[in-house]
């Protein structure tokens, strides 16, 4: 295989002005997707909430923990994570094609976003019946589910993100916790 070369002046105009080289082959290894310069280690960020999210209902006492996860971006991700060829893959990133790596960004805004929406439900696990945070929970997850899927399909080239649905009736059910 051969190298790669993106140049930042059309990629990523805010890097300085040098190309990156990488293989496919050095992609691949490091488990980055060598078309979208992405790596699915990222929605392990996501996938832990998630987890953390899903145990609140059967114990409450894990909303504590669940309140103490944070978003990050791509980049710090990787740099706090053991994640053999982590430089790699913070620059690759960098050199994502545009329109990838913009739907990208877009996407993780809105888990972002979710998650943070589902810390507010953890937030007053202790006011809420055992039956309506069950429904709540299984309601952000029904949301922040597919994202994780657009994010996945993104990293791998499957398909472009489709826009959310209105989950107006969601997030009154949430604002109302808080009135």
């Amino acid at each position: 295989m051969g190298k790669i070369e993106k140049h930042a002046t059309t990629m990523a105009p805010a890097m300085p002005e040098k190309a990156a080289t990488f293989s496919e082959d050095d992609l691949r290894a490091a488990n980055i997707n060598p078309h979208s310069f992405l790596a699915t280690d990222y929605l392990n960020h996501f996938n832990e909430f998630m987890m953390l999210f899903e145990l609140v209902a059967a114990m409450p006492d894990m909303a504590a923990e669940l309140l103490s996860w944070r978003p990050k971006s791509y980049a710090q991700h990787f740099k706090d994570t053991g994640f053999e060829a982590k430089e790699l893959a913070i620059t690759a990133y960098q050199y994502a094609p545009e329109g990838v790596r913009t739907a990208f960004d877009e996407v993780v805004a809105e888990l972002d976003r979710l998650c943070l929406t589902a810390q507010e439900i953890a937030r007053d696990v202790d006011n809420l019946d055992a039956e309506h945070l069950q429904t709540l929970i299984t309601d952000m997850l029904d949301q922040i589910n597919p994202m994780l899927a657009q994010a996945d399909g993104l990293i791998h080239g499957r398909h472009e993100p489709v826009p959310n649905e209105d989950n107006s009736a969601l997030q009154a059910d949430i604002d109302a916790l808080f009135d």
